[in-house]
């Protein structure tokens, strides 16, 4: 469940690159490529693997609070 939540974010981002919402990070990382906004690119980028990263960790958190309860 972990993995599956940390890659939702790369799954989600590549399915708005393919059908362009009007506000969506899909869609500025894909503007980003069309116009050759390199650094734009990069940034974007860096937001969805953060954002993986972090929802990642905090499922991992929620698991560990939870089986110190038990």
């Amino acid at each position: 469940m972990v993995s599956a939540l940390g890659i939702s974010w790369k799954v989600t981002s590549a399915a708005e690159v393919l059908s362009l919402p009007k506000y969506s990070i899909g869609r500025f990382l894909y503007d980003s490529k069309v116009y050759l906004e390199i650094p734009d690119l990069f940034a974007w980028t860096i937001i969805i693997v953060l954002l993986s990263i972090f929802f990642e960790k905090l499922l991992k958190k929620i698991f560990k609070a939870g089986r110190q309860n038990d």
